[in-house]
C-alpha cells in the first residue's frame, strides 16, 4: 500500500510515546531490487536490537509491473517490521527522494541504508551512542565487501576485503582536485588482527550507511539537488561541518557487507557523463577545502580512560524530568570519559532505565539491592546529590556512612525562597525554629533549613546550575558550575515548521500574552505549548515546562482577556515533539521578571531558545545570561503583557532585525552556553574523587543527632 497522504508534523503529534525521542527512521531507495531487499530486511528482522523503528522503503519501480514483486516482499514483512511503502513510479533522484522520505519521517533520528547492504551486525546502538555527543552530527561503518558478489577468482584463497573506512581526498590529476574517494584496505582479517578502535573521526562517509539527526538534516535542507546518483553523501558530510560545525564518525570495529554498486547497471557512457557532471559541481564548491583536508594528518582516536569511576546521581524528581534530563546528559558524558553511572529516584517514581543508566529506587539504593550495583561490584565512589532537599538527604547520607564515597551536591534554585513559598512563611522565620519543628514540617521535597545547610557543609564540592547560588557555599568548597545542557539531538537551528501552522489554522490577532510556568501539581518536563498569532501573522511558541508544584514559583499574573480561538492550547504533549512545535514560532519568549527567585536560577529552556536560532525576548537580570540587547536577543524591563506585545510588534515589522536576533542567538549560545562535555568528569577526578578532609562539621551548632 502507499504512504498515506500525511504531512510530517501531523505524524509526529500523533506519535506520542516518549520512548519515540530514541526512534530511527530508516529510508531506503529500491528499484527493481525484490532480491535485494528480501535479504536486507530478512537480515535486519534478525539483527536489530534497537527500537523503535520505522522503515520507508521509497520503490522507484513500475507499481504495474507484473515481473517486479517489490510490494510482495514488503508484504511478507509487514506484520514484523513498522514498514512504509512509498511508490514513486519512475526513477527520481537520490536526493529527492531520500529528501522525500526524511521530510515523511517520525522520528529524530535517520538512517538511510542501501538496499544491497547485508546487515550482519546490530549496527544502530552504537551508531547512536555516538550522536549522544552534540559534537557529532553523522555516523558511518565500515563497509566490508560481500564474499557473494566478489568475482570467483577473488572468492577461493582470498579474504573479503574494506570497501570503506571513511573518505580520503588523494590528488586526482585527470579531474585537476583532491577528490573524495572511499579508504579500502585489501583484508578485512588482517585489518581485525590489528585491534583497531571502535570509532575514527573522518572528513565524511559513504551514504550506503549514513545516520544523522534529522534535526540536523532538515536545517542543512538535506541532500543537494545538484548531484544524480553520486557525492550527494560527501557534500552533506562537508556542510555538516561547515554550518553546523559537527563531524563524521565512521564506526570501525564492527561492520556491514556490501553488494557494491549492484543496485547501479547503467549504460556506461551515461555513467561516465552522470559522475564527470557530479565531480564538475563537486570541485566548483568544495576543491578548497579538499585541498585543505588532504594536507591534514589524519585525525587520532582519543585516549579512553582506563580508571573506572562509579557515580550513583540521587534525584528528588523522576527520571522524566527537568533534573532527569539534566542528570541523563551529565552521565551520557561521564560515561564517554569512562565511568560508571547509576541513578536513584524517588520510591512510586521510577521509570524503565537503560542499559546506559540504570535507575533504582530510593529504598533500592539504601538497600544495596543488586539494581543499584555497579558493574565492577563495588560501591559508589560519588554520590551526587540532586539538590540538598530533604528526600534527596534521606538518601545520601546513610549511603556516604556505609560506602564512604565522596559526596557532591547541585544546587539549581533558591532552596530557601522555595521552602518560605511551600510553608507561606517567611525564611528567616522558618531558620529560628526548633529543630524537632522543622522535621514536623518541611516536606520531603522541600530544603531543610538546619539538616539542607548541615548536608551542604559537609559535601565534599558543589556543582551550580546559576552562580548566585554560590551563596550557599559557606564552607568554601570546591565548586562547579554546571550550566543548563542542552540536548542538541532535538534543539538545534530548523526550518519554520509551515505543516503545524498550517494544521493549526490560528488567527491573527493584536497581542502576544504568554504567562509563566506553573502546575497544580507535580508534572514532568513535557510542554504545554500555545500558540499566539500577532498582527501580520506572527507566531509566538511560548512553551511552558513544568517541573515542580506551583508554589515553586511566584504566582502569575491574570491572563489578559484575548480573542477568542488567539490562543491554541496543545495540551501535554512529549518533549521530544517539543522542537517541532517551537519551529513554528518566529520568536520565542522567555517570561518572567528579575526576583528573588528568578535571580538565582537559569530556566532551562533559555539555552534551548538560544540553540534553536530564533529572535528570543526576555527580561534582564537572568544571571549568567549577558545576550547583547538588539544583537543576541531582545531584553524587556519586564515582561508584563504590554511590553510583550510592543516587542513583537517591533520584531515583526522589522524583518532584518528578527533575522539578525535569529543568528545573534545561536551564536551566543555556541559561544557561551554550550555546555564542557568533560567538565564535571575534570572536577570529579581533580578536586572531589581524591579529596583528603575530615567529613565531619568543625563546628557543633552544625552536626546533626545521634543516629539520625
Amino acid at each position: 500500500a502507499a504512504l498515506p497522504a500525511l504531512g510530517p508534523l501531523p505524524r509526529a503529534l500523533l506519535a506520542a510515546d516518549p520512548a519515540a525521542r530514541d526512534g530511527v527512521s530508516v529510508i531506503i531507495l529500491s528499484l527493481r531490487g525484490a532480491e535485494l531487499l528480501e535479504r536486507l530486511l530478512g537480515r535486519f528482522r534478525a539483527t536489530n536490537s534497537h527500537q523503535p523503528v520505522e522503515l520507508i522503503i521509497i520503490d522507484h519501480g513500475d507499481p504495474h509491473d507484473p515481473d517486479d514483486p517489490t510490494a510482495a516482499v514488503i508484504a511478507r514483512h509487514r506484520d514484523a517490521l513498522d514498514l512504509w511503502h512509498l511508490p514513486r513510479g519512475r526513477n527520481h533522484s537520490f536526493s529527492d527522494s531520500c529528501n522525500l522520505g526524511a521530510s515523511l519521517a517520525r522520528y529524530p533520528y535517520l538512517l538511510f541504508l542501501n538496499n544491497d547492504i547485508l546487515y550482519t551486525a546490530d549496527a544502530l546502538p552504537p551508531a547512536l551512542a555516538q550522536l549522544r555527543d552534540p559534537r557529532h552530527g553523522i555516523v558511518g561503518i565500515r563497509l566490508d565487501d560481500d564474499p557473494a558478489s566478489l568475482p570467483p577468482d577473488q572468492i577461493t584463497g582470498q579474504t573479503p576485503g574494506i570497501q570503506h573506512l571513511g573518505i580520503h581526498f588523494p590528488w586526482s590529476a585527470e579531474r585537476g582536485y583532491h577528490h573524495p574517494r572511499q579508504i579500502r584496505l585489501p583484508s578485512v582479517q588482517d585489518y581485525l588482527a590489528q585491534s583497531p578502535p571502535a570509532v575514527s573521526e573522518q572528513p565524511a562517509v559513504t551514504g550506503a550507511f549514513l545516520l544523522c539527526r534529522k534535526a540536523d538534516f532538515e536545517c542543512l535542507g538535506g541532500f543537494s539537488a545538484e548531484y544524480d546518483y553520486g557525492l550527494e553523501d560527501i557534500d552533506l558530510c562537508l556542510r555538516m561541518r561547515q554550518q553546523l560545525g559537527k563531524t563524521s564518525r565512521c564506526l570501525t570495529s564492527i561492520g556491514l557487507q556490501h553488494a557494491e554498486s549492484t543496485t547501479r547497471r547503467r549504460d556506461p557512457h551515461a555513467t561516465r557523463a552522470r559522475i564527470a557532471r557530479n565531480h564538475q559541481h563537486f570541485k566548483q564548491r568544495w576543491a578548497a577545502r579538499t585541498q585543505a583536508l588532504a594536507s591534514q594528518p589524519a585525525p587520532q582516536p582519543r585516549a579512553r580512560p582506563t580508571a573506572s569511576l562509579n557515580i550513583l546521581f540521587v534525584l528528588p524528581v523522576p527520571l522524566d524530568s527537568n533534573s532527569g534530563y539534566h542528570v541523563k546528559y551529565h552521565a551520557a558524558q561521564l560515561r564517554a570519559q569512562g565511568a560508571d553511572c547509576r541513578v536513584a529516584v524517588p520510591d512510586g517514581n521510577q521509570a524503565p532505565g537503560t542499559d546506559a543508566l540504570p535507575s533504582c529506587t530510593h529504598s533500592q539504593a539504601l538497600a544495596r539491592v543488586p539494581a543499584a550495583q555497579f558493574r565492577n561490584g563495588r560501591g559508589p565512589d560519588i554520590l551526587h546529590a540532586w539538590t540538598p532537599r530533604e528526600c534527596v538527604r534521606r538518601v545520601v547520607e546513610p549511603l556516604r556512612r556505609v560506602t564512604g564515597a565522596r559526596l557532591l551536591v547541585h544546587l539549581e534554585d533558591n532552596e530557601e525562597y522555595l521552602t518560605a513559598i511551600a510553608l507561606g512563611r517567611p525564611y528567616a522565620e522558618l531558620a529560628r525554629l526548633p529543630l524537632a519543628e522543622l522535621d514536623r514540617c518541611i516536606p520531603s521535597d522541600r530544603y531543610h533549613p538546619s539538616r539542607g545547610q548541615w548536608l551542604l557543609d559537609r559535601a565534599d564540592g558543589l556543582t551550580l546550575i546559576a552562580s548566585p547560588l554560590a551563596r550557599f557555599n559557606r564552607r568554601r568548597l570546591p565548586t562547579q558550575r554546571l550550566p543548563a545542557p542542552v540536548d542538541e539531538t532535538l534543539f538545534s537551528p530548523r526550518p519554520l515548521n509551515h505543516s503545524l501552522r498550517q494544521a493549526q489554522s490560528p488567527p491573527p490577532c493584536t497581542a502576544c500574552s504568554p504567562t509563566p510556568a506553573t502546575s497544580t501539581g507535580p508534572t514532568t518536563r513535557r510542554s504545554s505549548s500555545s500558540i499566539t498569532l500577532s498582527s501580520g501573522s506572527t507566531s509566538t511558541a511560548c512553551p511552558r515546562y513544568c517541573c515542580a508544584p506551583a508554589s515553586t514559583a511566584p504566582a502569575p499574573p491574570p491572563m489578559p482577556a484575548t480573542p477568542p480561538g488567539a490562543v491554541r492550547e496543545l495540551g501535554w504533549v512529549p518533549r521530544a515533539q517539543v522542537p517541532d512545535i517551537l519551529a513554528a514560532a518566529d520568536i520565542l519568549i522567555q517570561p518572567g521578571d528579575p526576583g528573588p527567585f528568578n535571580n538565582q536560577r537559569l530556566p532551562s529552556k533559555l539555552p534551548e531558545y538560544f540553540a534553536i536560532g530564533r529572535p528570543v525576548i526576555m527580561a534582564r537580570g537572568h544571571p549568567d545570561l549577558n545576550p547583547r540587547h538588539g544583537e543576541q536577543a531582545w531584553l524587556l524591563d519586564t515582561t508584563a503583557a504590554v511590553q510583550l506585545a510592543e516587542a513583537v510588534r517591533t520584531l515583526w515589522h522589522d524583518r532584518p532585525l528578527a533575522e539578525r536576533l535569529a543568528q545573534g542567538a545561536r551564536g551566543y549560545y555556541e559561544q557561551h552556553l554550550r555546555a564542557e562535555p568533560s567538565a564535571l568528569f575534570h572536577f570529579m577526578t581533580q578536586h572531589i574523587q581524591h579529596r583528603d578532609q575530615s567529613r565531619e562539621c568543625r563546628d557543633g551548632r552544625y552536626c546533626p543527632a545521634a543516629g539520625e
